[in-house]
């Protein structure tokens, strides 16, 4: 949503691909089990393919960068 409303778009990119978040912390917690959980405000994101279906992701489909960031 918050990038919906940044960008103005009426939809967001889909969602093929895979899609790396960079969050500015809010809050972060170790739980009993030591899985790591971390809360934020969404600063941008990446959207990378394996285009040629090797493995590696070497191609960006989609990148956003928050205003304030």
């Amino acid at each position: 949503m918050a990038y919906k409303r940044a960008a103005k778009w009426d939809h967001p990119p889909d969602a093929s691909g895979v899609w790396l978040l960079m969050l500015t912390p809010v809050s972060a917690s170790n739980g009993e089990d030591e899985a790591w959980f971390q809360s934020g405000h969404l600063a941008g994101f990446v959207v990378v393919h394996d285009r040629d279906e090797d493995g590696a992701y070497e191609s960006i489909g989609h990148i956003w960068t928050a205003t304030a960031w």
